[in-house]
């Protein structure tokens, strides 16, 4: 947003960063045969709070939800009706719910499951509820400023993308990284 940046892996689309980014769009909608993989939103939470996840609605939500700073799902927990909290960090955001200071947290099992793994203490409190709560393709959002002045690299780019998520390359290191 502040053009200090050509391009930003791993962006969820939002009309909003259209104004400064941009994304692969086939018919006026941002086109998932370029994105770069879908990624799920979980809901972790320890025992002692008596949060469930039913696929539809948080229940027992007593105490804010923790989410990540600039995230999407500050937006739509809030929505939903829940008190949410939001920090820098997944760490940040895990040491709040083993400390009581929220009573769930909801982010990217990409980020959060290997800071659990990175803190064995913490695997033996925290669970992750399922279903995910939300799972979304994801994209390299160029810079518009970027995208206006290179807009055959940047669609050359996306193709390529979209190209390689056909390959038997992808296809292995899919299994080698449990995608």
């Amino acid at each position: 947003e502040a053009g200090q940046a050509h391009a930003v892996f791993h962006s969820s689309f939002k009309t909003e960063r259209t104004t400064f980014g941009a994304y692969p769009v086939k018919n006026g909608m941002p086109d998932e045969t370029r994105k770069i993989a879908d990624f799920s939103y979980h809901i972790y939470t320890t025992k002692k709070y008596g949060v469930s996840w039913d696929g539809k609605v948080i229940g027992n939500a007593r105490r804010p939800i923790g989410v990540m700073r600039g995230a999407a799902m500050f937006d739509i927990l809030k929505n939903a009706g829940h008190k949410v909290d939001d920090a820098i960090s997944s760490a940040v955001n895990l040491r709040k719910l083993v400390g009581g200071r929220i009573c769930a947290y909801v982010d990217l099992e990409g980020v959060v499951d290997p800071n659990l793994s990175a803190h064995p203490e913490w695997l033996e409190i925290v669970q992750k509820l399922s279903p995910p709560i939300r799972t979304q393709p994801y994209f390299l959002m160029f810079s518009k400023a970027f995208a206006d002045s290179q807009p055959e690299l940047t669609e050359r780019v996306w193709d390529a993308i979209g190209d390689f998520r056909k390959s038997p390359q992808f296809e292995t290191l899919k299994k080698k990284y449990g995608l």
